[in-house]
Parts: C-alpha cells; sequence; structure tokens
C-alpha cells in the first residue's frame, strides 16, 4: 500500500500566498517607512493566489494487451520477446488511444497523438516503428543498416529521457540499432565510452550508438536529435551517410514530439527545415515518408480536431485529415476516458469518521482491521464482501471496492467530473460540520491509496494553485489622505474611491518605486495638447513622463552595486530635473501653481525629462 503523504494543501497553499508576498514586500522598498506600511498593506489587502483548485482526471479507457494485437495479426510476433522489466511487456494492456494509434500508423497514416501527459504517447508511435524493423529483419534487409526513423525533440532532455527508454525496451531485439546525434554526443568511440562508462557505470548496450564516429560509420535505425542539430547534419558533408547512399535510402518515419511548441516563426523554420530533409531523403515525394506528432496541450477539445490537422498538414507539408464521418480518415487521436463515477452510491460513511479512517490507512491497518472499522455502517451485501478477505489481500483495492460505492466518494467524483474545482466550494458543497476543508483533504488522500486491479487511484487528483503577477500599483496624493500615507492600489482605478465625498474626484496616478534606491515616482503620459497634464497611460505605452513625488531633491543610493551600474551604464538615458507642483485633483504638473484647483491638492514633485526613454536608474 501507498504512503500517504503528510502534506496539508490548504496550508501549503497559505504558506505560498505568504511567501510570495513577503517576497514582494521585500523587493518593493520605498525610502519612507510610511509609504512602505502603505503598500506592504495594499498587498495584504490583494489576493495574489487562486487556489486551491482540485482536478481529477478520468482514468484512461484500456482495451487489448500487446499479445492481443499479436494474435490479430497487427502486430509482429517477435514482440513476445519484450523484456518484462522493460516498462512494457507482451501481457501489458494497452490504452483505447494506443491501440487506435498503433492500429492507423501500421496502416500507413500520419497521425497527431494529442493526449495527456502520461498516456503513454511514446507507445503509440513506437511500437509501430519497431514492428516494421521487426519485419525487415524477417525479410533479411534491416542488416543493411541506415536510418529508418528520426526521432526529433525540442530540448536535449527529452532526448535523453528516450534514450534511456530505448535502452530498456529494444535490449531483447540487438539486431534494431539506435544512437543520439546531440550537441552532448562525445565524437570519438574511445572518449565516448569512457564516458558512458563514468555516467552509468555499465557498457552500452550493442545495439546503442554513443558517438558520432560510430553513427557515421553505421547510421543507426532509429536517430535522436534536436532541430538545431538536424540543421547542421543536413549540412555537413561528413553526415551525409545520415540521408544519401545505401544507408540513407530506407527512412520511413519523422517523428515530432512536443508539436505544439512549432508554431508562429519557430513553426515556420522548421516546416521549412523538414521540407528540406524530405527533399534529401526522398526528393519530396508526398506520403513516401510517415509523419507522426505528439502533444499534451495540442486541441484542448475534440472541435479544435480540423484545426489540428490543418496546422499538422502545413508544418510537415504531407496529409492530415479529419474527417468527422469517417473513422479511417482521421489522423487526430484524441484520448479516451473512463467515467470519472463508476459505481451506484449504496452506503455511506459517516463524515465524522472520515479522519478515523485516514489514520487507520496512515497506520497500514490490514484487511480485517479495515473491516471491522466499517462494518457498523456497511450494507449486508458489503459485510459479505468484508468476511473475503484476509490480512494478505491488497489493501489497495480493499479500499477501492468499498470506497467506490461510497456516498462521500460519489458526490466528490460527480464535483470533479466537470474540471478542475474550487477545493473550498467543493468541501461546502460535501460536508455539513465543522472542519469541511480539513475532511475534503483527508477523504482526498485516502481515495489516492485506494487503487483498481490496474494501479488506478480511485480519485486520481491533484490540486493547483495559480501565482498572479503584479500588473501595477496606483497612488493617490490627495489631501484627504496624510501626507506620510498617501493611498496605494494593486489595481487600476480612475478615481480614489477611499477619499471623502468632497474629494472624490482625485486622480489616482501610476505608482513606480526604484528598485535600486526606493524613490517614488508617478507615472503617465501628456495629453497632445497640454504637456503639462499627467494622465494615466495604456498598457505598454511609451513616451513616459516621470515625476519624482518623495520630496528627496537628489537621491544618493549608498547601497548601489557597482556591477549593476556597470551593467545598465548602457541602459542610462539623458535627463533633466525641474521642481514642479503636481495637482492631485486634475493631474496638471509645473514650476508655479499649475491649475486653479485648491492649493490644498498641490504637492511637490521634481519633474525628470528622459526625452522619450524609459526611465532605468534615478
Amino acid at each position: 500500500m501507498d504512503e500517504i503523504l503528510d502534506l496539508d494543501p490548504l496550508k501549503a497553499g497559505e504558506d505560498i500566498q505568504e511567501a510570495y508576498k513577503s517576497y514582494l514586500k521585500t523587493q518593493y522598498r520605498p525610502q519612507k517607512t510610511e509609504w512602505g506600511d502603505e503598500i506592504s498593506a495594499a498587498f495584504d489587502n490583494f489576493d495574489l493566489t487562486r487556489g486551491p483548485f482540485l482536478k481529477a482526471t478520468a482514468p484512461y479507457k484500456k482495451s487489448g494487451t500487446i499479445e492481443n494485437l499479436i494474435d490479430e495479426d497487427v502486430l509482429d510476433r517477435q514482440f513476445l520477446n519484450l523484456p518484462d522489466n522493460g516498462g512494457i511487456s507482451s501481457n501489458t494492456a494497452l490504452y483505447a488511444h494506443q491501440e487506435e494509434s498503433i492500429k492507423k500508423i501500421l496502416s500507413g497514416r500520419n497521425l497527431i497523438v494529442a493526449t495527456g501527459t502520461g498516456s503513454g504517447k511514446t507507445e503509440c508511435f513506437l511500437l509501430p516503428i519497431i514492428n516494421e524493423l521487426l519485419q525487415e529483419k524477417a525479410n533479411g534487409t534491416l542488416s543493411r543498416g541506415g536510418v529508418r526513423a528520426l526521432l526529433l525533440y525540442p530540448q536535449n532532455a527529452l532526448a535523453n529521457d528516450q534514450m534511456k527508454r530505448l535502452e530498456s525496451v529494444l535490449k531483447n531485439f540487438p539486431e534494431i540499432t539506435f544512437g543520439r546525434f546531440t550537441g552532448q554526443t562525445v565524437e570519438k568511440q574511445g572518449p565516448a565510452l569512457e564516458k558512458f562508462r563514468s555516467n552509468f557505470g555499465r557498457d552500452p548496450l550493442s545495439n546503442e550508438m554513443i558517438s558520432r564516429e560510430e553513427i557515421r560509420a553505421n547510421p543507426p535505425n532509429i536517430l535522436l536529435t534536436n532541430y538545431a542539430m538536424l540543421e547542421y547534419l543536413l549540412l555537413r558533408p561528413e553526415d551525409t551517410s545520415l540521408f544519401d547512399g545505401p544507408t540513407g535510402e530506407h527512412w520511413k518515419f519523422i517523428v515530432l514530439d512536443e508539436i505544439h511548441v512549432y508554431n508562429g516563426a519557430q513553426g515556420a523554420e522548421i516546416g521549412m527545415l523538414l521540407r528540406r530533409l524530405k527533399d534529401r531523403i526522398c526528393q519530396s515525394e508526398l506520403g513516401k515518408i510517415r509523419c507522426i506528432g505528439t502533444s499534451a496541450t495540442l486541441g484542448g477539445a475534440d472541435e479544435d480536431a480540423e484545426e489540428v490537422a490543418e496546422f499538422a498538414s502545413k508544418l510537415f507539408g504531407e496529409e492530415f485529415e479529419f474527417v468527422r464521418t469517417e473513422d479511417a480518415r482521421q489522423d487526430i487521436i484524441r484520448p479516451q476516458q473512463e467515467n470519472l463515477v463508476s459505481s451506484e452510491k449504496s452506503w455511506t460513511l459517516p463524515e465524522e469518521e472520515i479522519l478515523s479512517l485516514r489514520l487507520l490507512v496512515e497506520q497500514k491497518k490490514s484487511c480485517e482491521e479495515l473491516s471491522n472499522f466499517f462494518k457498523p455502517f456497511l450494507p449486508v451485501a458489503l459485510n459479505e464482501l468484508c468476511d473475503k478477505h484476509d490480512d494478505d489481500d491488497d489493501v489497495s483495492y480493499f479500499l477501492y471496492q468499498l470506497l467506490s460505492c461510497e456516498g462521500n466518494v460519489i458526490e466528490l467524483q460527480k464535483n470533479l467530473k466537470a474540471g478542475a474545482t474550487d477545493a473550498l466550494e467543493v468541501s461546502q458543497v460535501l460536508f455539513s460540520g465543522a472542519s469541511k476543508k480539513k475532511k475534503l483533504v483527508q477523504l482526498v488522500d485516502i481515495c489516492a491509496i485506494a487503487k483498481s486491479p490496474t494501479g488506478i487511484p480511485l480519485i486520481p487528483a491533484s490540486y493547483h494553485y495559480f501565482l498572479r503577477a503584479l500588473e501595477g500599483a496606483y497612488i493617490c496624493l490627495s489631501p484627504d489622505h496624510p501626507p506620510a500615507k498617501p493611498r496605494i492600489n494593486l489595481l487600476r482605478l480612475a478615481n480614489c474611491k477611499y477619499c471623502a465625498d468632497d474629494h472624490k474626484e482625485s486622480m489616482v496616478f501610476e505608482y513606480a518605486l526604484c528598485r535600486h534606491c526606493g524613490a517614488s515616482y508617478v507615472v503617465g503620459k501628456t495629453t497632445e495638447d497640454n504637456d503639462s497634464l499627467l494622465i494615466q497611460a495604456g498598457f505598454q505605452e511609451n513616451n513616459l513622463r516621470y515625476l519624482l513625488v518623495d520630496s528627496n531633491d537628489v537621491i544618493e543610493d549608498a547601497d548601489r552595486d557597482e556591477d549593476e551600474d556597470e551593467a545598465s551604464a548602457t541602459e542610462s538615458v539623458d535627463k533633466d530635473s525641474v521642481k514642479v507642483s503636481l495637482c492631485t485633483k486634475c493631474g496638471a504638473f509645473g514650476e508655479r501653481s499649475p491649475c486653479e484647483c485648491p492649493a490644498n491638492f498641490h504637492v511637490p514633485a521634481v519633474d525628470i525629462e528622459t526625452r522619450g526613454k524609459e526611465l532605468t536608474r534615478c
């Protein structure tokens, strides 16, 4: 039985928010302590986090095993030799979307596998590729060597992880060679072997190529690289064996992992790179190479399938279809998931007993001990189920059997069925007594331990928190607020809602703080008709005006970092400083009385003329 982690997600969320606020308060400290108190209060009164949200992902539908596909003559019988400890074996149950992907690729279709993280996207393309190579082995053509499949990754880390997967799957198929060619691949075989032994404490597999020298001499059947390295490989004469001649004429697959990153300008660049590759290996003959893309985030809903197919067609320069009325012409694979609510309610555990159950589970009590706890609350039929269990049975499955039809669990499943839900709201719906939030957390903990025979948690839940970035700060310097305590808000306001009725027209200026010395500014723009009237600027507007408002004529920053001064020297701007009076009611400013508003609305300021450039240092 799995351990219950001693983590309170609600308390963790509070800690995250406090740590974030503490960081922001440290970063934004004005010279004046009193103003700092106002900024601190603004942070305290502003909700900087959202959550926790509780999300449960319904389990993926299972289909047959690899052995079933062998019996159906979909996969080669040599798959019976898959190593049992390779993460997948001949008796491994496949997800429905994996089986569908395998059959479509082997039928000759291009494919986009758009299923979630942890859904086994690798098997969707790797098993068909290995199947083709095993058939070549049976036909005697695999011994000629050469690349059959290119696996293209946006990052070396992803390629490195895939190498580990290939090692585990292909160790019983020594005829199928594989290798990674990235900037990390060592040139010569001797140093490469030393590095491999140092990193892994063993020799590479006989079919695992670890040096550029070895890959060029006998190109691997499965080649892993990234798009930047592929560009070099296509250009360098020493790498022609990968694409040309007797070892370059067998290309069959191009696989792009994390295909969603190839959008915009980068997508156009990768599209052209793939066209150059196909021109090199098959003279751009359409349909000669099967193209496969994978993504956990591309096309968030079934109705996006046509757009995803169009995107893939443009990226690969090959045909991808999605015709809703014809299953055979649907090249976008979406996940097939079970219903999160799997049973009807047949009993209910009193909510005040949830804590007791969690403690028993945490203490790793046996099925018999748990049965004694459950029996007072169970109907006769489930009492009989309890009696059938003994101490040798799997506690996780025992919990799964009983809790899958328990009222609180089913209500929780129903609330999570629509997607991520505010955990606090769910706790209010489920429970009526005290400590609602705590009961929810405990129930989720228990349901994560309760697992089906295939190892799927009763509620595969996760908590999510969101931190909000600051969009700006806004300050009111109205006489309604004491001079030492301006009102600071973290939301954009046109006028101060905290002023007294006779000051409601007071302006709210955007507030800027020098993070080097703590000087306070109001920032805005002037109008076309009046260069002495400060108004709020829109988002990301240029030609801003900066008015120093903390009444220090010259600011000396004793704590300046010499390295920072040097680093920002290229960003410095020529600036003039003029003492002005700023009206906090209408925004007018000038060396003399700037407007006809009452004098008590006027505050001293320093107009920093930056000639249209951004002010980066005082």
